[in-house]
C-alpha cells in the first residue's frame, strides 16, 4: 500500500478490493467505484480475496459481503487485519445481528453498508469517509515522522553548537563542523577543503572520519584562472561542485581510504554516489568548502538542513578569527607586528624556568637603532616608522622560529634565544649587526655614521644572572656601554660582582639551529 501526501484528497491514490459472491453486485460496484476514481480489484469469494492478499496485493479498503460460501466477510476481515492493520474493511450485509456487529467492531471493521442499496451514492460517501480516515492517519504519521526528524536535527545542531561554543580555535571549529555535517547526513564521509591563498591551493584538512583519504592532507593546486584576482578565487570556490578537475581529485583520493570506509558506498547502479560540495564563505572571503558523500540525498530537504549547519559553522569560525585577532592585538606591537614588552616579559619568565629545570642556557639581545632620534628629526616620523618595520622584518628573517622577538619600546628591540650559550649568542648578534649595517634603509646617508646601524647588548642565563630582572639589567647595561662608545657594536654583558652561575653555560644543538650559525639573507 502506498499513499501520496498532498494538499487534496485524490481517489486515485486509494485501492479498493471488492469481494462478493454475487457477480451482478460485484460487477455493478466495480464499475461504480472505478468511475468514482478509485483503483479497483474484485474477488468472487473470500478464498480468492485471501489468496490475492497473501500474494502481497494489499489494498487500502476492502468492501466485502458478510455472507459468502466458505470464508465469510468477518473471517476475511480478520485475516486481512493480520496481514496489515492499515487495511480498512467495510462490510456489506442484509443479515446483520448484534453479535456480528460486536465481532466486527472487535476486529476493527470500519462500517456497515446495508444491501440492497437504496442509493449507490451511500457507498461512495462511505468510501470517501474511509479514504479520509486513511489519509488523515497517514498524514499524521507523516507529520510525526517529520517532527521527529526536525527534533533530531535541532538536537544534533544544538550539540554541534555547544561544542563550537567551547572553542575559539578556527581549525578546531572546522573539525567540529565536519563531524557535525557527517552526523547530520547519516554518517556521510565529510572533509573540509581549506583555501590557502599563500600556497595557491586547496588542502584537505578537517575530516570525519579522521581516516578519510587515508588521513593524508591531499593538496589540490588551483588553476591559473582562479588566481588572477580575489574575485576569481571566490567564484571558483563557489563553483567547486561543478569543477570536474576537483571532483576527479576527490574520487581519486577516495581510493586512499581504509577498506572498511568504502563499504556500502555504492549505489544500485553500481556507480559511486556523487560528491556534494558546499563552499564556506564568510564576510565575502572564501575559506574553502565542505565536500561529503551522502548515503541519502533529498534535493528538497537536504540543502536547507546543510545550510543551517554551515551558518552555525561560519559564525563559530568568524568568532575564532575575531578571538585570534583580539589575542594578537593584546600581545603584538601594532607598528612592527613583533611581540610587545608585556608578552615578552611573561614569555621570558616561562623560558627561564624551563632553562633552569633543564640546565640549558638562555640568551638575550637588547638591540637599539643608532641615532634614531636624529633619523626622525631629519626624515620625519613616517620614515622612522618605516625603519622600525624594516628592522622587524630583518629580525623575522634572521632568527629562528623558536626565538622570541619583541619591540621593547621606541627604537629598542629584544630577542630571546632558548638553548643558546653566550659564545654562540655573541656570534649570532654580530652576524645580525652586519645584516643591519648592509641593509639599504631609505635616506641612510643622512645618519651620522652614513648608514642605519644598531648596537646590541648580549647577556645570558645563567652566566649573567639567575633571574629575569638580572639578565635584562645585564643586557641593558651592555647596550648602554655600546651607545656610549662608537655605536654599531656588539657588547657582551658582565655579571654582577660576586655572582656565581648555577651551572656552566654551553649551547644546546637543536634541529632548527644546529649546523647553521649564518644569518638568512635579508
Amino acid at each position: 500500500m502506498s499513499l501520496q501526501i498532498g494538499e487534496k484528497l485524490n481517489p486515485q491514490d486509494f485501492s479498493v478490493l471488492i469481494c462478493d459472491d454475487e457477480e451482478s453486485i460485484r460487477s455493478m460496484l466495480g464499475e461504480a467505484v472505478g468511475n468514482w476514481g478509485f483503483q479497483v480489484s474484485t474477488a468472487p469469494n473470500g478464498e480468492a480475496a485471501l489468496e490475492y492478499l497473501q500474494a502481497g496485493n494489499l489494498p487500502h479498503i476492502i468492501l466485502t459481503d458478510i455472507r459468502m460460501g466458505g470464508i465469510t466477510g468477518i473471517e476475511l476481515a480478520a485475516e486481512a487485519k493480520k496481514l496489515s492493520k492499515e487495511i480498512e474493511v467495510v462490510i456489506m450485509t442484509s443479515h446483520g445481528t448484534f453479535e456480528t456487529a460486536v465481532q466486527a467492531m472487535r476486529i476493527g471493521v470500519f462500517d456497515y453498508i446495508s444491501k440492497p442499496f437504496d442509493n449507490i451514492e451511500d457507498v461512495r460517501t462511505t468510501l470517501v469517509h474511509v479514504a479520509e480516515r486513511i489519509y488523515l492517519k497517514f498524514y499524521s504519521e507523516y507529520l510525526m515522522t517529520e517532527l521527529q526528524q526536525k527534533n533530531a536535527e535541532i538536537a544534533a545542531l544544538a550539540e554541534m553548537t555547544e561544542e563550537l561554543n567551547r572553542t575559539l580555535d578556527p581549525i578546531e571549529t572546522l573539525q567540529i563542523g565536519a563531524q557535525g555535517i557527517s552526523k547530520a547526513l547519516g554518517g556521510a564521509p565529510t572533509v573540509f577543503v581549506q583555501y590557502l591563498p599563500i600556497k595557491k591551493s586547496l588542502v584537505f584538512t578537517s575530516r570525519s572520519p579522521k581516516e578519510l583519504f587515508g588521513g593524508t592532507q591531499v593538496r589540490f593546486p588551483l588553476p591559473e584562472n582562479a588566481l588572477v584576482s580575489p574575485q576569481a578565487s571566490l567564484e571558483y570556490i563557489e563553483s567547486l561542485g561543478e569543477q570536474s578537475d576537483f571532483l576527479t581529485v576527490l574520487e581519486q583520493s577516495w581510493s586512499l581510504n581504509p577498506e572498511h570506509l568504502q563499504v556500502g558506498e555504492v549505489t544500485d547502479s553500481g556507480r559511486a554516489p556523487n560528491w556534494k560540495v558546499f563552499p564556506l564563505i564568510t564576510r565575502g572571503i572564501p575559506r574553502g568548502a565542505f565536500a561529503f558523500l551522502p548515503r541519502e540525498w533529498n534535493a528538497e530537504d537536504s540543502p536547507p538542513t546543510l545550510n543551517r549547519y554551515l551558518q552555525t559553522i561560519s559564525t563559530g569560525f568568524e568568532n575564532g578569527l575575531l578571538h585570534a585577532k583580539v589575542v594578537q592585538s593584546a600581545i603584538k606591537d601594532g607598528l612592527t607586528g613583533l611581540f610587545n614588552v608585556k608578552y615578552f616579559k611573561e614569555r621570558f619568565q616561562t623560558e627561564l624556568q624551563a632553562a633552569a629545570r633543564l640546565e640549558h642556557p638562555l640568551s638575550l639581545f637588547f638591540i637599539d637603532v643608532d641615532h634614531f632620534k636624529k633619523y626622525n628629526d631629519t626624515n620625519g616620523h613616517p620614515a622612522g616608522d618605516q625603519v622600525l618595520r624594516m628592522m622587524a622584518d630583518l629580525m623575522r628573517k634572521n632568527f629562528r622560529g623558536t626565538d622570541v622577538l619583541a619591540r621593547y619600546g621606541g627604537e629598542e628591540f629584544v630577542v630571546l634565544l632558548p638553548h643558546t650559550g653566550f659564545v654562540d649568542a655573541l656570534e649570532k648578534a654580530e652576524a645580525f649587526r652586519i645584516v643591519v649595517e648592509k641593509c639599504p634603509f631609505p635616506n641612510a646617508h643622512t645618519q651620522p655614521l652614513g648608514k642605519v646601524s644598531c648596537s646590541i647588548g648580549v647577556a645570558e642565563f645563567p652566566s649573567h644572572g639567575a633571574t629575569k630582572e638580572a639578565v635584562i639589567k645585564a643586557a641593558d647595561e651592555a647596550l648602554y656601554e655600546g651607545k656610549k662608545k662608537s655605536r654599531n657594536v656588539v657588547v657582551p654583558a658582565v655579571a654582577a660582582e660576586g655572582y656565581v652561575p648555577q651551572f656552566s653555560s654551553r649551547s644546546v644543538p637543536t634541529r632548527s639551529f644546529a649546523g647553521s650559525s649564518e644569518p638568512k639573507k635579508p
